[in-house]
């Protein structure tokens, strides 16, 4: 299953809400952000997830700010439970968590299994 992309989906719970101001209609869009994330979580197989980075530019919003937050926390959160994680970067993959990134002992690393 490919999920493409969560963070759009925090984008579109935003987008519908901003016409409102911030303290009134919070609580309904993190609770459908905890619905979405609640959802990918507990799904039961493989899952592919897009999302993007959570960059915070110089002058931030109430809005922007939040969805930086949430969007970095949302990333954690699925880094966390995930058994792989790569990072995408100008097409070019790199894998943040996994089974071929050492894990700081020699017994863990199985990039090359009959190394020694």
């Amino acid at each position: 299953m490919v999920v493409d992309s969560i963070s759009g989906w925090l984008r579109a719970l935003v987008s519908k809400a901003q016409p409102g101001n911030l303290r009134a209609v919070q609580p309904q869009v993190e609770a459908a952000w905890a619905e979405v994330l609640d959802a990918v979580l507990s799904f039961q197989g493989k899952m592919i997830v897009v999302t993007e980075d959570a960059s915070a530019g110089l002058s931030l919003g109430s809005w922007e700010q939040w969805y930086t937050y949430k969007v970095a926390d949302a990333n954690r959160t699925l880094a966390e439970a995930s058994h792989t994680f790569y990072r995408v970067n100008a097409g070019v993959a790199a894998e943040v968590k996994g089974y071929r990134v050492k894990r700081g002992n020699i017994h863990h690393e199985n990039i090359y299994p009959d190394r020694r």
